[in-house]
């Protein structure tokens, strides 16, 4: 591994960890209270801005490929950078008014992270022969970690006092300057070179105009669209109904046991982080395997385990230990969504497409991002009604069941047309 390459593996960590801490319930969609603005805002208008933020980066995610028609990715990752960065700044300013938070949040933040967040990852791919795998599953689990630190980083910036009032304007204000700084410094390691991005126009640098329609229009006539993004929607909604349902099952479980509801409280959250930081190591082992095992063995491996484990997960988890070892193994295992399928998009449409084909493929995570919320409240609103073992089991048995039905999918997959292509070593191209 040279140092060039290296550099640009930072680079995608470190800004994969920015957009890993502005997704979800982070700095971007945190409950606003009467403490931290002038004014309080419903619970209703936080999720409106929680929704709109998430939504605008899910479109701007599978959209980024058409601005390779004009600019070159640098561009690209730049002006992603600049609208999270100014989208901060706008709220720390003007965040009193809902408007202002919708549109700093929600529309300019979403719409940059979307633009960014495949740049690092493409540019990992090409500029990575060997060890591909390994290297794209280090990128991703900058993301994964980035729910983990935000806490931390969030109340560290916000215990810093510059004149503005309320802890939450301050986070804001100095989360956009540090941003854009971030952003700015990395944007040379993506795309400077044309071995990484390519081809390239003789007279803009950007892709030849059209190119990426056809693409686009190419991965959606294929096969192997349908089943793959079939696979990852059911994957990715059994990993978020998981990740929601650690804790309040937790919860439940040891205060019939006796404990304390605080003490339990405090448990949960630690078998909530444990999978977290989990999932982000299992993104680097699946990487690791994929580039040994196979592409089709590996996401078939993948759900099977899942669905064993979060099945396994009701009747194992019985104590505060178990809970942990069962939330450890479950994290391990769904890291793999956030690489294999990255790797699948490199094995079957090639690296030069690879970024096409993972932007429609991450339209099935953002369908299962904002579909698990919905069907994890109607099962958490069924446990407390209910209030019996089997309710607040439930969420793990249809998250389970998801990802048995994924494995299957895999497993008869050239049944239906998806065939993988076998894998290539290529060697890397040389720069012009």
């Amino acid at each position: 591994m040279t140092m060039d390459r290296r550099h640009v593996l930072l680079g995608a960590v470190i800004v994969e960890l920015c957009l890993g801490m502005l997704s979800w319930t982070g700095i971007l969609t945190a409950t606003v209270s009467e403490k931290t603005l002038p004014h309080e805002f419903t619970a209703a208008q936080t999720e409106t801005v929680s929704l709109i933020t998430f939504s605008f980066f899910i479109v701007f995610v599978v959209l980024s490929p058409l601005f390779r028609d004009w600019f070159r990715p640098e561009r690209i990752f730049l002006a992603g950078g600049l609208l999270i960065g100014a989208g901060q700044i706008l709220v720390a300013f003007f965040g009193y008014s809902f408007a202002f938070h919708l549109l700093g949040m929600g529309l300019m933040t979403g719409a940059g992270a979307g633009l960014v967040f495949l740049v690092p990852f493409i540019a990992v791919a090409r500029i990575f022969s060997d060890g591909k795998g390994t290297a794209l599953g280090i990128a991703a689990s900058g993301y994964a970690l980035g729910p983990i630190l935000l806490s931390r980083v969030s109340n560290a910036v916000g215990s810093i006092h510059i004149g503005i009032p309320g802890e939450v304007q301050t986070t804001r204000l100095i989360s956009g300057i540090l941003l854009i700084v971030v952003f700015t410094a990395c944007r040379n390691l993506f795309g400077t070179e044309k071995r990484v991005f390519a081809p390239l126009s003789k007279r803009t640098g950007a892709l030849v105009s059209g190119e990426i329609k056809c693409e686009i229009t190419n991965v959606l006539k294929s096969k192997a669209f349908v089943s793959t993004a079939a696979v990852f929607l059911l994957s990715a909604t059994a990993v978020f109904l998981m990740i929601e349902h650690i804790r309040p099952f937790a919860i439940h479980l040891l205060t019939q046991k006796g404990m304390e509801t605080k003490l339990a409280a405090r448990v949960a959250e630690l078998c909530a982080h444990v999978a977290r930081i989990m999932i982000a190591v299992g993104c680097v082992l699946w990487g690791f395997y994929c580039d040994r095992g196979g592409m089709r063995l590996s996401i078939f491996l993948m759900n099977a385990l899942l669905g064993a484990a979060i099945l396994c997960y009701p009747h194992g988890a019985r104590s505060p230990q178990s809970i942990l070892l069962f939330s450890s193994m479950a994290g391990l295992i769904s890291g793999g969504i956030y690489v294999l399928f990255l790797m699948l998009s490199v094995d079957r449409f090639g690296e030069d497409k690879m970024g096409t084909a993972y932007a429609l493929f991450f339209s099935a995570f953002g369908i299962a991002a904002l579909a698990a919320p919905i069907i994890s409240v109607y099962l958490k609103e069924s446990a407390i009604r209910d209030g019996d073992a089997f309710a607040w089991a439930m969420p793990f048995y249809v998250a389970g069941a998801a990802c048995i039905v994924g494995a299957v999918i895999v497993m008869w997959v050239d049944k239906i047309g998806f065939k993988f292509r076998p894998r290539r070593r290529e060697k890397m191209h040389e720069a012009d």
